[in-house]
This record gives structure tokens, C-alpha cells and sequence, in this order.
């Protein structure tokens, strides 16, 4: 504007001077000329009053803008120094709170185990219990049934000794079978359960894991605006500095006097860009340092949580390894009082055995004697060998339950193992 001005101005004066020059005598030009240059001068003066107001005025605007700037990117600055400290005080406050989620949850875990342990061996005691009153009963069916097969023969007794021990055998072998089958399920639901109880805790892990992860992107979409209006304001003052440019090149054209002035005012006003540039990088070199510090602390929290979160997983592995082992321990301390329990019932029941069968073979090695004695004799055998059979039935009760007792504690050790 203000080189159109002087241009304009410079047009008219020159037109007025040759048409004066023209329209004059020669004799009255050199009056003439002090006269225009008089004027001239005044004109100026006048222009240079005026350009320095010019300059004067665009110059405070230019400063103006340039403070809005700075205090703008001063406010951005601080709004997002608070929107960060704010983000990290509600991670701190998040990872605190998924800590305590993770221990409630470990807590509630052991309690559930200890809780379904419990369980597990009431069940089993009430079997146990359920099998022994079974097993009384079945005992009491066939001293019955032996009652009333004592009326036959001698011989039809040892025939019917040798069916009844082998059903009973058979019968034995049909219940373990059964009881086996019922212990083996039961070990399954129990590690089924723990294997569902296990894949519920790594499922919360993953969710957590996955809240984690958005919360960290929106971390990132927050820097991600912060750097794009960064870029903005970059923008911004590459055009105001194309302006400038514009505007200097403008000023060029004014007359030579005032050339070293602005070009003087030209290099003050590079040096604040560059300083205001130097602010920009140095504040952009901030955000990303803070940016670094922010993701190095995320990363340091979660390796810190997964450390935990194995060690415990570690501390409870070894505290059910030490329980399996006391209790390994205490069933091959029961498993030798067993053994040698059952080879003493097994030597007794080898004893009746010979004795029964000495009985027989003097029995039948006697002469006939009368009814009257053959009937006293028939009942003191009667009576010896309903002892014989109750012995040998009690023999038999305690080499099942013997028997019973090892398979289950086998079936036990497995899942500990």
C-alpha cells in the first residue's frame, strides 16, 4: 500500500513538472524550479512522515500477532503439560487398581482350591462311608445264606465254600471295578474344573490387558492432536513469514536512504523468528522427551506386573507341590502299615485254612459212631465251622477293604503329581 501510494504520488508530481516546464518560458524556470523544488521537499517530508507511520503501525500489529502467538502456544503448552500429568496420574491410579484386581483375584483363587479340596475329600469320605455300610450289608446277606446252607452235607458245604468264594471274588473284582470307575471320574471333574477355573483367570488377564491397550491408544491420539497442532502453528508462521517476506520485498522498492533501516528492522525481526522457531523446537523436543518418559514407565509397570503376576503363579505351584509331597509321604507311611497289616491277616487266614482242612481229613479218617454222638458232633463241628467262616469272612472284609484302600490312594496321587 504504501509503495502504490509513493508510486502514484511520484507519477503526479513528475506530470505537473513537465507541463509546467512545457507551459513556461524559459526566462522565469530557474524561479520556477526553487518553487517545485520547495514543494517538493514538503512533499516529502510529507511522505516519509507518512511511511513512518505506516511502518510504525504495521510494525505493532506484526509485535501484536507475534505476542498472541506466543501466549497462545504458552496456554497450548500448559494445557497439554496438565492434560499429561493428568493422563499419567490416572494410569498410576489404573495400575493401582488392576493390582489390587490381580491380588483380590489370587486371594479368591486359593480360596476357591482350598474351598473345592475341602469338598472333594468330604465326597470322598462320605463314598468311603457309603462303601463300608455296603459292604456290611453284603457280609450279613451271606452269613445269612451260610446259616442256611449249614443244614446240607459235608460235602455240599465244601461245594458250596468253593462257588461262594469264587462269587464273591468275582463280586469283589465287579465293585473295584465300579469304585475305580467312580474315583477316576471324580479326579476328572475335579481337574476339569480347575482347568476352567484357570482359563476364567487368563480371560480376565486378557481384558485387562486389552483396557490397558486403549488406554494407551488414546495416550497416543491425544499426542498424536498435541503434535498435529504443533504443526498448525508451524504452518501459521511459515505463511506470516512468507508475508514477511512479501512485504520486505515491497519495501525494497522505496528510495535507498531507508533501505539500510529496513534491512536493519528485516534482521531483528529474522532473529525473533529464529528464536521463536528455537522455542518451537525445543518445546517439541520436551513433548517428545515426556512422550519416551511416558512410554518407558507404561512398559516398566506392565513388565512389573507380569513379574508378579508369575512369581505368584510360581508361589502357589510350590505350595501344592509341597502339600502333594507331605501327603505322598503319609500315604507310603499308611501303604506300610497296610502291607504289613494285610501279610499278617493273609498268614492268619493261610493258619484257618490248614486247620479247616486237618478238621476234614480226621473227620473223615473216624469210625461211625451212634446218632446220639454223631449229633453232639455234628454240632460242635456245626459251631467250629461257623467260626471258621466268620473268621475267614472277616479275613476277606479286611483284605477288600486293604485292596479298596490302594486303589484309591492311587487314583489320589495323580492329580497331585
Amino acid at each position: 500500500m504504501i509503495n502504490r501510494f509513493e508510486d502514484k504520488l511520484a507519477l503526479g508530481l513528475s506530470r505537473t513538472l513537465k507541463d509546467q516546464e512545457n507551459m513556461m518560458p524559459k526566462s522565469s524556470q530557474m524561479k520556477d524550479e526553487q518553487k517545485i523544488q520547495q514543494i517538493l521537499t514538503v512533499k516529502q517530508k510529507e511522505i516519509e512522515y507518512k511511511m513512518n507511520q505506516e511502518k510504525e503501525r504495521f510494525k505493532q500489529q506484526y509485535e501484536l500477532e507475534i505476542k498472541i502467538l506466543k501466549e497462545d502456544l504458552a496456554y497450548q503448552s500448559h494445557a497439554a503439560e496438565m492434560e499429561k500429568e493428568k493422563c499419567v496420574k490416572l494410569l498410576k491410579d489404573e495400575i493401582q487398581g488392576l493390582q489390587d484386581e490381580i491380588q483380590n483375584i489370587k486371594i479368591q483363587n486359593i480360596e476357591e482350591i482350598s474351598n473345592q479340596k475341602s469338598k472333594q475329600q468330604r465326597e470322598l469320605q462320605q463314598q468311603i462311608c457309603e462303601f463300608q455300610r455296603e459292604k456290611s450289608q453284603l457280609l450279613e446277606r451271606n452269613v445269612k445264606e451260610i446259616k442256611k446252607m449249614e443244614q446240607l452235607r459235608c460235602q455240599e458245604l465244601e461245594q458250596w465254600k468253593n462257588r461262594t468264594l469264587m462269587d464273591k471274588d468275582q463280586t469283589l473284582q465287579l465293585f473295584e471295578e465300579q469304585k475305580h470307575k467312580e474315583i477316576k471320574q471324580l479326579t476328572d471333574t475335579f481337574t476339569y474344573q480347575l482347568q476352567q477355573q484357570k482359563q476364567e483367570n487368563e480371560q480376565s488377564l486378557r481384558l485387562q490387558k486389552t483396557q490397558y491397550d486403549q488406554k494407551l491408544q488414546k495416550i497416543s491420539d491425544q499426542l498424536d492432536v498435541e503434535r498435529s497442532n504443533c504443526e498448525i502453528l508451524r504452518k501459521r508462521l511459515q505463511e506470516q513469514k512468507k508475508q514477511f517476506d512479501l512485504d520486505n520485498e515491497a519495501l525494497k522498492k522505496e528510495k535507498q536512504i531507508r533501505v539500510e533501516q529496513l534491512q536493519i528492522e528485516i534482521f531483528q525481526e529474522k532473529q525473533k523468528y529464529q528464536q521463536l522457531q528455537q522455542e518451537m523446537d525445543q518445546m517439541k523436543f520436551n513433548l517428545a522427551q515426556k512422550e519416551q518418559k511416558l512410554i518407558e514407565e507404561i512398559e516398566q509397570k506392565e513388565v512389573e506386573l507380569r513379574n508378579q503376576y508369575h512369581e505368584d503363579m510360581n508361589q502357589l505351584y510350590q505350595r501344592q507341590i509341597e502339600v502333594a509331597q507331605s501327603l505322598e509321604l503319609q500315604y507310603k507311611e499308611l501303604d506300610e502299615a497296610a502291607e504289613k497289616k494285610y501279610n499278617k491277616l493273609k498268614s492268619q487266614y493261610e493258619e484257618l485254612q490248614s486247620i479247616m482242612r486237618d478238621t476234614l481229613d480226621k473227620q473223615e479218617r473216624k469210625p461211625l459212631r451212634p446218632l446220639q454222638q454223631q449229633r453232639r458232633i455234628g454240632s460242635k463241628d456245626r459251631q467250629q465251622e461257623e467260626e471258621t467262616g466268620l473268621q475267614m469272612l472277616n479275613l476277606l472284609e479286611q483284605a477288600q477293604r486293604r485292596s479298596s484302600q490302594m486303589s484309591n490312594r492311587k487314583e489320589l496321587k495323580k492329580p497331585l503329581s
